[in-house]
């Protein structure tokens, strides 16, 4: 996420209805992995883009205030 910028979380791969704990631990598990591999299997964990407690209280805020 970029600093002054706004960021809209659309929920395409699930598009029904889901505990907003799952959609949370779905997105901020998938901004640490790293998909431009080019052999199997084509994607890997990285630890240094797992977001911070402080970064993860923030992304929870917005999404339950921006939720209503």
């Amino acid at each position: 996420m970029l600093a002054g910028k706004e960021t809209y979380l659309i929920d395409y791969e699930y598009s029904r209805y889901n505990h907003v704990a799952y959609d949370i631990a779905n997105f901020l598990s998938e901004s640490s992995i790293n998909y431009t591999l080019e052999s199997t299997p084509f994607f890997e964990f990285l630890d240094d883009l797992l977001p911070t407690r402080k970064q993860i209280e923030w992304i929870c805020e917005q999404y339950l205030k921006n939720s209503r």
